[in-house]
This record gives structure tokens, sequence and C-alpha cells, in this order.
């Protein structure tokens, strides 16, 4: 089966991709917009199964997926978005539907299914039906690496060489795959075709041999112009004759491929690069050799690498820069995430095409040449940058300091991708979200209300003055309650525990050497969405705030977190479940957790961090150690535990507690300890600052609203700093006392 799945957002592709990659047999592409997406389906030969957002620019799902049917007919759909799409119920129908953040179970079986119906419904094919040989090598999807086929009835063949899930097949020379018919006397050839002009910079051999491929064909490609010299072969602009593609093309130089080394080299970097899968980075989509020709196919970008836009002297604009840095970025934590090998950066590696949209050339290798750190990556990025834009004073400012930090990675602390990701977003265009800007059905019915009533009322001047003033009010109103007004509550307070001797549920007793606060209820979207806000703003402050453990590629945001916090914001349902601002944050790291006290720390001056495991339990337990806050037996009624938990439908609420998934963290009452702290039995688990004796994992205290009757002297120890969960989040205590506004 061909699928392709389709999202502006890269994070949410490789998350999506690492679940498809475990359905072995089916090529799979990906795209971040409709335009490269319907690129790639016209390269796979059609699409069986779409995968794709909704909400995107500048062609949105619905109208990708009515183009995609009109071509393919027998195409599935499957939709994914984080807004409310209860308006375009009509668009979905017949189509299946899943909600963002999307659970990987749940993506993988709608999957499945979409692809049981495929191929219950594909068509068996007669022997008078059977398709004739394509004078061309196919690409195909590789499952396995297989041995090398012979030849078939002394036609020569091109053999392919290695390849993973969701790649043309990449087969040959030792464990390759079955290998492709070469195109017979009888191939067709590209007619009309315009020759891909060379590139500025580039260099031709000096013996004239590259240049002599120019006409002629290797494999299923046509080569049309030399495009330069590279450092085991040449590159050249070619087409891919069956389907009139025009492709990227290395071809091992054939004295090069003379020295087995230098050949295995070279067959090892092409398996290598067709592994990667990444929208902003180039795809291979083919390797192989044909008659002594060894040579990989890779995608073609018609544009300018940013050597070339240095030699031209036309300075890049800021935003463009931007989004070279930003895809940058993603390419080489993609890299550094998957542990794979890597030429250095430099200006010939990255192009913008002519459609706007940066793209960073393969750099894996099957083993490095060199390895350089991150913070030397980094400054070569800087120093690339500093070449094509415009002089520092046209820069704005921010950029200027970015840049500079950049070029200087090793001494200002730019020492991630992460971190330099997490920069480039807080300069990028603001653009409110389509669902801010959305007015709700009533809201509407209430303008046109108006407006249908002025219309009729025309003779009356004063019925007119007063619609159009409700109309106005109406307008300031929406506007105010979604700018201005916020539906969160003042509820940030602190519980104050007196030092002392305390025994715990377990019977065991620990002293106290002072006194700490805690929080009194766990820590919500609209405390920690201040956190967010003071990042995008400083985002340099990271720094200050980081566990020397946190993994350099994480951030202390992510897709899931944006589409929860967008919908608390704004008071829509997330996967059909109430939330707000005072739900308690949800999908946090331990280190994210960690960095939260940390700033709340220095914003308030206080000594805040996570409690200790004995620190939470005291909170929970009170004086006499009881088993639960509320006492020594468990009552489901006291606190959001999975008594009402139904996860397979959301929308319904609990008839015991009141709640199916979570809750407000002052919604329920009666989880309330001796010490009046709340939402230590139910509601969410939580990190503390614990850790195992290994000091592998974080402890993770109390009760969710998916676990049943937690004691407060239960603990899970085998949980990993990260990922977060959506039944996971925190509170902080504070060795000082806290501003008289927190004090309870």
């Amino acid at each position: 089966m061909k699928i392709l799945l389709v999202d502006d957002e890269t994070s949410v592709i490789q998350s999506l991709l690492a679940v498809l990659k475990t359905l072995a047999g089916h090529e799979v592409r990906v795209a971040t917009n409709g335009a490269k997406a319907l690129e790639n389906a016209a390269a796979m030969g059609g699409v069986d199964l779409l995968l794709t957002d909704v909400v995107m620019e500048p062609m949105d799902g619905f109208t990708l997926h009515d183009q995609i049917v009109a071509q393919y007919p027998r195409s599935r759909t499957i939709f994914i978005s984080g807004y409310d799409l209860s308006e375009y119920a009509d668009r979905l129908k017949n189509q299946r539907f899943l909600a963002k953040p999307v659970e990987a179970h749940a993506f993988l079986e709608a999957v499945r299914q979409e692809l049981a119906v495929l191929a219950a419904s594909a068509p068996r094919p007669t022997a008078a039906a059977q398709p004739r040989a394509m004078a061309t090598a196919p690409v195909k999807p590789i499952v396995a690496a297989k041995p090398v086929a012979k030849a078939v009835g002394g036609v020569p063949q091109a053999r392919a060489i290695g390849g993973g899930m969701g790649q043309p097949r990449v087969t040959g020379i030792p464990g390759a795959g079955p290998r492709a018919v070469m195109p017979t006397a009888g191939s067709p050839r590209v007619v009309g075709h315009t020759p891909m002009p060379m590139r500025a910079g580039h260099v031709a051999s000096a013996n004239g041999a590259a240049e002599g491929l120019i006409g002629q064909q290797i494999g299923a490609y046509q080569i049309v112009s030399h495009l330069g010299e590279g450092r085991l072969g040449s590159a050249y602009a070619a087409v891919q004759i069956s389907i009139n593609r025009p492709v990227g093309l290395k071809v091992l130089d054939s004295e090069r491929a003379q020295d087995e080394a230098i050949k295995a080299r070279f067959i090892a970097d092409a398996r290598a690069k067709a592994h990667v899968q990444h929208p902003s980075i180039i795809a291979v989509y083919e390797a192989g050799e044909s008659e002594g020709r060894i040579f990989y196919a890779r995608e073609y970008v018609d544009g300018q690498s940013m050597a070339d836009v240095a030699a031209s002297g036309r300075p890049l604009d800021e935003q463009t820069a931007l989004k070279v840095m930003k895809v940058v970025a993603e390419g080489f934590i993609y890299f550094h995430l998957n542990n794979i090998p890597h030429q250095a950066l430099d200006a010939t590696k990255v192009f913008i095409g002519m459609d706007g949209h940066p793209r960073l050339a393969n750099l894996a290798v099957q083993v490095a040449d060199e390895h350089l750190s991150i913070e030397q990556e980094v400054q070569i990025l800087g120093q690339i940058i500093f070449t094509v834009v415009p002089g520092a004073q046209i820069l704005s400012t921010q950029m200027s300091v970015l840049l500079s930090r950049m070029v200087q990675a090793h001494t200002s602390g730019m020492n991630s991708w992460g971190t330099v990701l997490q920069a480039v977003k807080a300069l990028e265009p603001k653009n409110i979200p389509v669902e801010a800007m959305k007015i709700s059905a009533q809201d509407k019915a209430a303008i046109q209300a108006v407006e249908a009533a002025r219309k009729q009322q025309r003779r009356s001047l004063w019925i007119n003055v007063g619609s159009l003033t409700l109309l106005f009010g109406i307008v300031v109103y929406l506007a105010l309650r979604k700018f201005v007004f916020t539906n969160e509550r003042q509820i940030q307070k602190m519980v104050k525990i007196h030092s002392g001797s305390y025994q715990l549920p377990s019977g065991k007793t620990v002293q106290i050497e002072r006194d700490y606060w805690i929080d009194k209820y766990e820590v919500t979207w609209g405390q920690y969405a201040r956190f967010l806000d003071y990042l995008n703003k400083n985002p340099t402050a990271d720094q200050d705030y980081r566990n020397p453990r946190m993994p350099r590629y994480l951030a202390h945001d992510n897709d899931d977190m944006r589409v929860y916090l967008g919908r608390a914001k704004a008071g829509v349902p997330a996967r059909s479940i109430p939330i707000d601002l005072n739900c308690p944050v949800i999908t946090v790291t331990w280190w994210d957790a960690y960095a939260y006290a940390k700033w709340l720390g220095s914003q308030t001056g206080t000594d805040r961090d996570l409690p200790t495991e004995e620190e939470w339990e005291i909170a929970a337990s009170g004086e006499k150690g009881l088993k639960f806050p509320w006492g020594n037996e468990f009552d489901p009624k006291r606190a959001n535990t999975n008594a009402d938990f139904r996860p397979n439908n959301p929308a319904e609420k609990g008839a015991v507690d009141g709640f199916n998934f979570w809750s407000p963290v002052d919604a329920i009452g009666g989880d309330r300890s001796p010490f009046g702290v709340y939402g230590m039995g139910g509601n969410l688990s939580e990190w503390t600052g614990s850790w195992t004796a290994d000091n592998r994992f974080p402890i993770i205290k109390g009760g969710s609203y998916n676990s049943g009757a937690t004691s407060n002297d239960k603990r899970i120890e085998n949980h990993p700093p990260n990922p977060g969960e959506e039944w996971l989040g925190f509170r902080t205590i504070s060795r000082t006392e806290p501003p008289a506004s927190e004090a309870e």
C-alpha cells in the first residue's frame, strides 16, 4: 500500500512516522504542505491512504483530500487536527478523524482498519488484465535486504543498494534486493524536456569525463546536465523517464569505482541516506548499479544553495533566513536524536527552492569523517547566515543578537539545536491560530439576527441605531472574551508544613528539619503558560533553569502541549474533554517540572523545587500518617479516580466523582489532606524531586483519573523522566516563605 502522511509540523510527522514504521511492506512518503504532497503522490504513482492534518497553509487538508481523490478515486483518508471541526461535520462524513494529540495505539489501529478496507476492496486482476512490464526500473519500497537476483533472460539490470521502510527500494551489491530491469532499446525517452541549468559555483571535472555522460541513460534516469563534483563522484540533473520527474543523480566516478574501499564507502553512504526520512531533508529515492556505474537518485531542488546566494551578492531577507535556520535545526535534531552519523554542514548543503522553502541536504553517512560538537555545528550555521543576510544595521536587534550568539556558541550557551530552534520560533511572526479567530455558532447567530433585524426595519432610525449599537456591543464583547478576558481563577496558593517528626503511612518516622510550603493545588495550565511566555520572550534564559541532565534536543513545550494550552485558553474541549486554564498542566516531562519550579523561584525570590517523596507523603498524610488524604479507607467519591474513567467515550461525564478524565484542580473538595492540600489522591499523579537508588527514574506519587485506590505511600519508580503523560502533572514546594499573595 502507498501511504502519504502530511502535516505542517515536522515533529508531528516524525512521531507518527515512527508508528507507521511498525507496519512493514508499505511505501510511505511525507510532506509538510499540499503542493509537496501532490508531488509525492505523483512520484508514488498514486495514494492508497492519505493521512493529513486539516488546518494547514496555503492548502488545507480538505482541499488536499479532494485533489487526491479526484486523481486516485480508490484512495481513503484519515483526517487529523487539534482544532474543533464540529462546523465541518459534512466534510468529515464517511471519513475517519483523529484529534490531536494523537495517541499511538489509536493512530495505529485506525491505519490498520483503513488498510484492511483497502485490501478487501482491491480489484483482483485477471490474466488478461495483468499490466505489462515497465521499460524502466520501477521505484519500489524495501522491506528487508535480500540476495542479489540474477539477470532475467539476459537483459541487463540495475542493481539496488540497501534501504528502509517508506523509501524506494535500494538494494544491491552485497546484501541487496532484486535488481530492477534496465530499459531496452525501445525504451521511451523524455521528449521536449527543458534541460535543468547548471547552478552558479558548480565546477565541471577537469578531464571532461563528467560532461561525457550528459544525454546518456543510467538505470531509469536520463542525464540532462552536470551540476558539480562531490566527495566520491559527480552530481547531475537528470530525469526519471517513466514519470518525467526531475531528480538529482550522484554517480560514482568510474576511476574511483575500481577502488573497492571507495566503492564500499559510496554504497554504505547511499544506504545511510536511504534510511533518512524527514520533511526538511532531501530524500533519496533509489540507489543501484547499471552496467558498471554505481549511482543514487535523490529529490531535485530547483533553487539555490546558500553558497549560490552568497556568491550572487543578493542578500536574504530576515524571514527567509529564519526559515533556513529552523529547517537546519530540525534536520540536525533529527540526526542527533536518531544517532545518525553525518557530514559537516557547509553553505553548499542548504538550499532554497523556487517555492521559497529551504531544504537541508541529506548529510547522512555510514561513518562520519569528522565529529563536530553541537556548538561547532551551530557556529557554522551562524556563519553561513551571516554571509547571506543584509548588514547588521538592517537586521532587527533580536536577529543580530541571535546570530552573534550562534557564532560564539561555545561561550554564549547556544549549545543545543533545541535552543536554536526555540530562539528562532521566538522571532518568527506570530500567527493567531485559526481556532482563536473563530466565532462560535451562537455568536454568529446573534450577529446575523441583529443584521437581519436592521435590514428589515430600515424605516426606523432609532431601530437602526439600536441594532448597530447591539452589534457593536456583541463584537466588542467577543473581542474582549477572546483576547482580554481569561477563564483562569487566582488559585496559586501554598500551604505551610511545620518542621518536626512525622509518621508516614508505612509506619516509618521521618524528621523534617525546617518548615516548607507546598502548592495547595497541582500546577495549572494558566501557571505553566506564564513560564512558556517568559521563555518565548527570553529564549536564552532557558539555560538558567534547565536541568544539566536534560537532553539537549528537548524543549519545555511540545506540539501536544501547544494544542492543549490553546484549548485551555479558549475554554474549548480537547478530545471532547472539557479543559480550561484551571486544569492541571499535562504532558510535562520531569525536566519541565524541574525548570518551572526553578523559574518560579527566580520570579518570586523563593527557593522553589519539586517536593521529595517524603515531603510529598507528609503533605498528603498529615501528622497521623493517613493512608489516603481523607482517611484510611478508600472512597471513590472523594477524588477523581478511575471510577468514572471511560477512555473510549471522552465526552461521557462521570456519575461517581463527576469527571471522566482530568478536572480543574479546585473542582473536587473531598480530596483534601489534613494540611489542606488538594488533589493528592486523584486527578493527576505527580512528579517528585526524588529518584530511584540507581538514579535512573524519578519517583511518581499519588493517584490519577485513570488509576484506582492509590495510597499515599505508593510509588511509581519505573517511568523515565520523559516523555510526559496525560495522567501526570506536578506541584512545587518552597523552602523559604512565599510572597503574601501565595500564602494560605
